[in-house]
């Protein structure tokens, strides 16, 4: 992993310090991120993002800015999951006693630390790129940044889900573990508290209303290829949501749109999406 890191920061180095236009650093720089996972290289990838960033300013391109904002967003929200895994995983079950030895507590606490930083750090971000689109508002970038608002928040939706699992009443559980449950959408009312539900029903209303904004400006420009990866994108998330009636909706309205404009990049794509189960959430 440091190694990588090392490889990384050179080439960043050697992209940042070359002579090739900004144009074309930039798109360097992005090809870079194309080929690092979120979860797999979350440092390198906000360090690329960070080098984006500062590029995109010195050059007087917000809307780039912008883009890469949410980019990095992305990235430092998906190890926000591993940390609520261990403070699950510290945690006992309901009338066991509470964890008593330092080191549990400390890690639990290091780990409430953490997740709670990185979601402050994602409004702040997501704030701070909208802020520079505003700059220069022009439509490819918003649907651009409004489809990844939307896939971070549903990610912030899940993450949520799960900190909050079992707030409810504990004898609910079980009847959650039916599909038909989740199928009817009455899970949330079974696991989470009246508190924990209405915090993640607003946080799931604005992912869906940036996925509404993003499919009205490509559809402003007539950007196809865009609007169907949107609808596949909208699609995954509803699934998530356990909404599957919308989520195939979703991704008829990207087939159609696929085989319209021979749109041949992401067939692969809407293949895998057919194979998702009805219910359950697929997110990585």
């Amino acid at each position: 992993m440091i190694e990588n890191m090392e490889k990384i920061k050179e080439e960043v180095k050697l992209i940042v310090s070359s002579s090739d236009t900004v144009e074309l650093k930039l798109d360097r720089l992005n090809n870079l991120l194309s080929t690092l996972k979120p979860l797999d290289h979350t440092k390198e990838m906000l360090f690329v993002c960070d080098a984006a960033i500062i590029c995109a300013n010195d050059a007087g391109k917000p809307h780039m800015v912008a883009q890469f904002c949410l980019i990095k967003v992305k990235a430092e929200i998906s190890q926000t999951s591993f940390y609520i895994k261990d403070i699950k995983d510290l945690t006992l079950p309901p009338g066991w006693f509470a964890p008593a030895l330092k080191v549990t507590k400390a890690r639990q606490a290091e780990c409430e630390k953490r997740v709670q930083e990185i979601w402050t750090n994602t409004q702040k971000y997501i704030d701070v790129g909208f802020a520079y689109l505003n700059k220069n508002p022009l439509i490819g970038a918003a649907g651009y940044c409004q489809t990844m608002a939307g896939e971070i928040y549903a990610s912030y939706y899940l993450q949520l889900k799960l900190y909050h699992f079992g707030s409810g009443r504990p004898w609910n559980s079980k009847l959650s573990n039916y599909r038909i449950i989740s199928f009817l959408g009455v899970d949330n009312f079974l696991l989470l508290d009246r508190k924990s539900r209405k915090k993640i029903t607003s946080v799931r209303k604005i992912s869906l209303k940036c996925f509404k904004e993003a499919k009205k400006y490509y559809t402003e420009i007539r950007a196809w290829r865009f609007l169907a990866d949107c609808y596949l994108s909208l699609g995954l998330e509803h699934h998530s949501f356990n909404s599957p009636i919308r989520s195939k909706i979703a991704f008829y309205r990207a087939e159609k749109l696929i085989k319209k404009y021979k749109i041949i990049d992401l067939e692969a794509r809407l293949e895998s999406m057919r194979k998702l189960p009805l219910i359950g959430s697929t997110k990585d």
